[in-house]
């Protein structure tokens, strides 16, 4: 028999906070078997996963239960996903690891930017670095030519350049923000 309290809109906010990071772990899942799937799962696959990375932090936003682990553990599970498929692609012979790295220069650019603000600033600065726009873009961009590549088993030249522009805008826009907020606050202790 359930009580009035587990049946409040409390109770049910509490069990739904973790959707959200569910979601996201299930992308770093994926991302971590993603090499090893056979060929006829990864385009399902990978469905899945761009849906969960635009599900994820819609519903965390829309219901209000946004957290620091999901702040931190989104865009690692969206750059090990992508590593992950740019590696296989790559394994595969369908992409070029020079037209991999193009794509996934923002991601090589902000992992750089979180290397340099947490030696600068620790943790914090981790917890006060949101979601871009142009990072959101770049991310899309990056998702419809990865489809693109698995459609039609091979790169799309358009979408790479479009995603590659967008991604190394976002990386330098993500490395200009860091600097900035790195430059406007003092050190830890």
């Amino acid at each position: 028999m359930h009580s009035r309290e587990s049946d409040s809109p409390s109770a049910t906010r509490s069990r739904l906070a973790v959707l959200p990071n569910a979601l996201t772990g299930i992308r770093l899942v994926l991302g971590l078997v993603y090499p090893f799937l056979p060929s006829a799962a990864r385009g399902p696959v990978f469905v899945i996963a761009a849906a969960t990375e635009f599900l994820d932090g819609y519903l965390a936003r829309r219901m209000g239960i946004e957290s620091l682990s999901g702040r931190i553990l989104d865009p690692v599970a969206d750059k090990v996903f992508v590593a992950a498929v740019l590696i296989t692609l790559i394994r595969d012979g369908t992409i070029t690891p020079l037209g991999a790295a193009a794509v996934a220069s923002r991601d090589l650019l902000v992992w750089a930017g979180i290397l340099v603000a947490w030696i600068a600033r620790g943790r914090s600065a981790l917890e006060r670095m949101p979601p871009r726009l142009l990072g959101k873009l770049a991310t899309a961009a990056q998702f419809f030519w990865i489809l693109g590549v698995l459609v039609l088993g091979r790169s799309v030249t358009p979408l790479m350049v479009v995603a590659a522009s967008l991604s190394f805008a976002a990386g330098i826009d993500y490395l200009a923000t860091g600097a900035r907020r790195i430059l406007a606050g003092p050190r830890p202790s």
